[in-house]
């Protein structure tokens, strides 16, 4: 099958981004929720994924101090779903301390990621994660690193 989207940012991007982009409307997280809406970047998601967000938005906690509603998270579930590319993962790469990181990794490499997009300091530590996904092609960076990426000034 043909890739439609050549020469577009593709990015796995961790689940605390797109939760916290939820439940604010305003800073980064936000942000990058818009720049999805827009079409500004092609997401990579997989079966996994998309319960695991869904079912961190549902939260009892999330739910009383932020007023989530079934709603919301299936906003966020089917945006996501009409707008990535699909993959399949096997749980087959085994690579992180957090062995729950894992399946993000394995969904850049098999989605052709040019980014993965997290906060977690144990990937961004860990040398061996960095000089794997640099080898393939895959930056590993920070949600402002990215926002700046998307402006289409990655220098900042």
């Amino acid at each position: 099958m043909p890739d439609l989207f050549p020469a577009t940012i593709r990015a796995v991007v961790d689940v605390n981004l797109l939760v916290r982009g939820t439940l604010s409307l305003t800073g980064g997280s936000a942000l990058l929720i818009q720049l999805l809406k827009q079409r500004q970047f092609l997401p990579i998601t997989s079966r996994q994924y998309l319960h695991e967000i869904y079912r961190v938005l549902g939260y009892p906690r999330l739910l009383r101090h932020h007023r989530i509603t079934r709603r919301q998270r299936q906003h966020l579930v089917t945006t996501l779903y009409d707008r990535s590319v699909w993959v399949e993962t096997t749980g087959s790469l085994k690579m992180c301390r957090d062995p729950k990181d894992d399946y993000l990794l394995e969904m850049a490499l098999v989605g052709h990621a040019t980014h993965v997009v997290t906060e977690d300091d144990d990937l961004h530590d860990d040398l061996d994660i960095v000089a794997f996904l640099d080898q393939r092609s895959i930056q590993l960076v920070h949600l402002g690193e990215f926002l700046a990426v998307l402006r289409g000034n990655p220098e900042i």
